[in-house]
């Protein structure tokens, strides 16, 4: 008899869980599981990709509606209704796919099911660890029957913060589909890079915890030593303001905001250097990415971008410091990334048929 799985998520806006929880469903073994989809707010970029045999419902619209706003706060402050409202058909399983309020549904779930959390970032670092809320999400956390983590660096900053989930915590890497990057990256489009500049390109949704601030503040400083040009690939509730910032500091030529690509890799794989300022992380898939198409990578120092590179085996790891950034981006500039069989080694760590196969398994 086929399992019937729940996964929860808030959206499917443009960012790596999104995507990777979009990757998992379209390979999930159909002859094993029905599977439904719960948005809490049904928008996002990856909308149309949800496949079709996943039956998918929500619970609000656009979030930027105030209506919906006021209701999400309320379904927040009792997370109980949105299962009592929302949630009413009984499943053998249940899986949230993020830490944040997804985790707060998945805790009113019946103690009788399958409940996985999905863990994607640093606990320690991210905001939502640092609210009133989190004396209660440690709390309620070894209720669950398993605890994905995306990282071993993400597995052991759960455990310092909540020893009693240790035995029930793993490491699951994103499931990569490297054939298909590579091929998707051969796709032509009009490529906006000057080929008499450096061009930088940064990839992520334009939040507080991409940094992107930092990027630009870092422009000034690499116009001095060359000719480089910033990229930012997405969208998020920080362009206007990013935006600004460049604009007051006189960068218009030099920092470009290129929007959310379906296909990003030809922009990926024709880049100079790919850059990650994220403040947090837990598997930052687009340095898996950057890795598969061969770009030389200069990251700051977030616990999931420091394992993907092997502590800068495959990449510079620079502080975010200004002065340490830019000069780890001027030597990436120089030199081309060397592709080892370690390299590769390393790569197929994410291969997805491998990390699909241990998905398959993961529900009883």
């Amino acid at each position: 008899m086929k399992k019937n799985l729940l996964f929860i998520i808030d959206n499917l806006k443009g960012g790596g869980a999104e995507r990777i929880l979009i990757t998992i469903l379209q390979h999930l073994d159909a002859k094993k599981y029905n599977v439904d989809l719960f948005l809490i707010n049904r928008e996002g970029v990856y909308l149309d990709s949800v496949p079709r045999n996943i039956c998918l419902y929500s619970a609000l619209g656009d979030s930027n509606l105030l209506i919906n706003k006021i209701k999400r706060r309320i379904l927040l402050t009792f997370p109980s209704l949105f299962y009592i409202f929302h949630i009413r058909k009984l499943y053998d399983c249940y899986i949230a796919f993020r830490e944040d309020t997804a985790t707060r549904i998945l805790f009113k779930a019946p103690a009788t099911a399958q409940r996985v959390a999905w863990l994607h970032t640093d606990l320690i670092k991210h905001t939502y660890c640092k609210t009133t809320n989190k004396r209660r999400y440690f709390r309620d956390l070894p209720s669950l029957n398993q605890i994905v983590c995306v990282s071993k660096a993400c597995q052991k900053t759960l455990i310092n913060l909540c020893p009693a989930v240790k035995n029930k915590s793993i490491v699951l890497y994103n499931p990569i589909d490297i054939s298909d990057i590579i091929q998707k990256s051969n796709v032509h489009i009009n490529v906006p890079f000057s080929r008499d500049r450096i061009n930088l390109l940064a990839v992520g949704r334009i939040d507080k915890g991409k940094n992107h601030r930092f990027l630009i503040e870092c422009m000034p400083l690499l116009l001095n030593k060359g000719n480089f040009t910033l990229w930012i690939l997405g969208v998020g509730p920080l362009q206007v303001e990013l935006e600004k910032l460049r604009d007051d500091m006189g960068l218009q030529d030099y920092v470009h905001f290129l929007g959310f690509k379906e296909n990003p890799y030809p922009l990926i794989k024709s880049c100079d250097v790919f850059v990650l300022s994220s403040l947090y992380e837990g598997l930052p898939t687009v340095i898996i990415e950057a890795l598969i198409l061969e770009r030389n990578i200069v990251s700051s120092p977030c616990v999931g971008a420091e394992e993907v590179l092997c502590n800068g085996e495959f990449g510079y790891v620079a502080s975010l410091d200004i002065n340490s950034f830019s000069e780890a981006i001027c030597k990436a500039s120089e030199h081309s990334l060397l592709i080892s069989t370690k390299l590769r080694h390393r790569l197929s760590d994410f291969d997805l048929n491998q990390q699909i196969c241990k998905v398959n398994t993961l529900f009883r």
